[in-house]
């Protein structure tokens, strides 16, 4: 088998892509000035927390290395490093901690910035997913926060947001052919939406122009809908499309996901949960390209046409719509020595379409398959095995 493993151009690129990792990160000096200043007037309280009340209850006695690492410490006399190997820890965190310590996360993410430590504080700051899609109290250690530290933290969500076009990297490590401009300018495509996220979902209880912008983000993806494709072909294919989803019933409040899964499936039925697929941009489905695996089989017939048109436009996105509607219908996912009957699953999964949807999905994946010289196997092979079939009963 050929492998670039032994090949030194190819190690040298994997070890200068590997260090951007690490590239280091300043903000404009103004805003970032800006932030320092109200991030202290939110916080006057610096002093250590007891060792005693640093940990949730439930967490008493079983981590003892959130208390070594943070028990009895001044938040901002914490090093940079420790606060960069260590941010995990706070999910240990008892409420009062959490506003205590956090000022101390966002500051070094400022003043010490680096990427990958600016995608963990950012990641920290997301919302609970799970929680929000159970109706639960999903952020109550925010309370603690008091509206001035809200306001501080939508000014750290704000700086992240701006991030695109606005952050000065600096890294000893050179790549060719611009990669290591399209990756890191791909990263402050990543700290906008991660901010968006949490400012949209949990930072949203004080009316701030972070949240403004949030806001306004998400207008921009979740409306105007998918253009029509220029190719001739592909747009008498979107017009079948439209046509046959036209009516089909939205999934219930409660109905878009089937997995538990970690948080990643409630993240992607609460974006998605009371949109109107027709509505939805290119931009808000490839920044949830991978929601079509997670998705119930209700939310999957729901919202397959928009990822369909999306893909039919051929925009530079991250969607594949064809591997959600052929995995466990070709020969390869037969032959798979794995415990899971895909076959199966995926019946379950499509069997509740239309005739006039199948139709649908059999012609986008004729067109899709014809968009490949040598044609796609999975694509051919779904569509003998399923979707060129004639209906059958739906599965139990």
């Amino acid at each position: 088998m050929f492998s670039l493993d032994g090949d030194p151009q190819y190690q040298a690129i994997a070890s200068s892509l590997a260090a951007l990792q690490k590239a280091a990160l300043r903000f404009p000096e103004v805003q970032s000035k800006a932030f320092l200043a109200a991030l202290d007037g939110a916080f006057p309280n610096k002093e250590p927390l007891p060792a005693g009340e640093l940990l949730k209850e439930r967490y008493a006695g079983k981590s003892a290395k959130a208390l070594e690492l943070f028990g009895g410490k001044p938040p901002m006399d914490l090093p940079p490093q420790l606060l960069r190997e260590h941010w995990s820890q706070t999910v240990y965190f008892s409420d009062k901690a959490w506003s205590r310590y956090l000022p101390a996360f966002l500051k070094a993410a400022v003043t010490g910035g680096r990427r990958d430590f600016l995608h963990s504080v950012l990641f920290m700051l997301q919302p609970r997913w799970a929680a929000l899609y159970e109706g639960e109290d999903a952020h109550p250690q925010d309370k603690a926060l008091g509206e001035e530290g809200n306001k501080a933290v939508a000014a750290f969500l704000e700086l992240a947001f701006d991030a695109p076009g606005n952050l000065t990297w600096e890294t000893d490590k050179s790549l060719p052919y611009g990669m290591a401009e399209r990756e890191l300018h791909g990263a402050e495509f990543q700290y906008r939406w991660m901010a968006a996220q949490a400012l949209a979902w949990r930072f949203n209880a004080v009316e701030t122009d972070a949240l403004k912008k949030a806001q306004a983000e998400y207008k921009a993806l979740c409306e105007g809908g998918i253009p029509d494709p220029k190719l001739p072909s592909a747009k008498a294919v979107a017009v079948l499309i439209r046509q046959a989803f036209a009516k089909t019933p939205a999934p219930g409040p409660h109905d878009l996901t089937d997995s538990r899964q970690g948080d990643e499936p409630f993240e992607y039925a609460v974006e998605f949960r009371g949109k109107d697929w027709k509505s939805l941009g290119v931009g808000f489905l490839s920044h949830h390209s991978s929601a079509l695996s997670f998705f119930s089989p209700a939310a999957l017939r729901y919202f397959i046409p928009a990822f369909m048109l999306a893909d039919l436009t051929g925009a530079d996105w991250n969607g594949d719509p064809v591997f959600a509607l052929t995995h466990g219908l070709s020969k390869e996912d037969e032959e798979k020595d794995d415990t899971f009957d895909w076959a199966a699953i995926a019946r379950r999964k499509f069997d509740p379409f239309s005739p006039e949807e199948r139709q649908a999905v059999a012609a986008y994946l004729e067109h899709a398959g014809r968009q490949y010289a040598s044609g796609d196997p999975r694509i051919s092979e779904a569509l003998a095995s399923y979707w060129s079939l004639p209906l059958r009963p739906p599965s139990p």
